[in-house]
């Protein structure tokens, strides 16, 4: 399938699939061949010249280095691949993901600075262009931050807040979904 992909030049779809395959080897719990193929990934990338293909493959290293136990690197990684995809106009949802992921890591590993600062961001993100993963990430890494602050009560109301904001997100979508379909 590379082979193929790499003579189409479909690079979005081979770097996805190549992240896939890393994350695949994570979970099957053999990281060597998770980092080699990340590795792999990230040199392929940087020999075509491609900046999505780079930050997918940084994302990944992040996410080897995470499944190793070893937050700063990945969240060092997960950062260098965030400041690419802010300069890729069609890299948006990678972008979301990479950031919640890495906001997440921040909260569990209670490193706090500048944690407001990339919720906002990711807020904005979800502001300009809501989709599933704004409607689950974004209350999650707010509520998470809050309760990481010791103010649960304001948690509480955020995600009461934000549990209603989705339902009228859903009931928007119901409503498009059905004009389309009469």
């Amino acid at each position: 399938l590379t082979p193929e992909l790499e003579k189409q030049q479909r690079y979005d779809i081979l770097f996805q699939l190549k992240a896939m395959a890393v994350q695949s080897s994570i979970t099957e719990g053999n990281i060597s061949l998770a980092i080699d193929n990340a590795n792999s990934m990230y040199k392929k990338a940087k020999e075509i010249d491609y900046p999505l293909g780079t930050a997918l493959a940084l994302r990944a290293i992040g996410n080897t280095y995470l499944s190793s136990s070893t937050p700063q690197v990945a969240i060092g990684s997960y950062e260098e691949a965030i400041e690419i995809m802010q300069q890729i106009p069609e890299a948006d949802i990678y972008l979301k993901n990479a950031l919640s992921q890495m906001i997440l890591i921040k909260l569990n590993n209670r490193q706090m600075a500048g944690i407001e600062k990339d919720i906002n961001y990711l807020e904005a993100l979800c502001d300009k262009r809501p989709d599933s993963p704004c409607y689950f990430y974004l209350p999650c890494c707010r509520a998470f931050y809050e309760i990481q602050s010791d103010k649960l009560p304001s948690a509480l109301e955020h995600l009461r807040k934000n549990r209603c904001r989705r339902m009228r997100n859903i009931k928007k979508d119901a409503v498009i979904y059905s004009e389309k379909r009469i």
